[in-house]
């Protein structure tokens, strides 16, 4: 679960670092998707990227 966690934290330090407006363009595309499935299962926000 730490590396997990260790890993999340690389990707969206990386996100940060490296921000890219175009989501097909990145090659994180797969991580924010699942992130954003997360928030919305956690939220119910309904906002996923496409």
């Amino acid at each position: 679960m730490v590396k997990k966690s260790e890993q999340i934290t690389k990707a969206i330090d990386h996100i940060f670092k490296n921000l890219t407006k175009d989501c097909k363009a990145c090659s994180l595309k797969q991580i924010c998707d699942e992130v954003e499935g997360m928030k919305e299962l956690r939220f119910g926000t309904g906002n996923i990227r496409s």
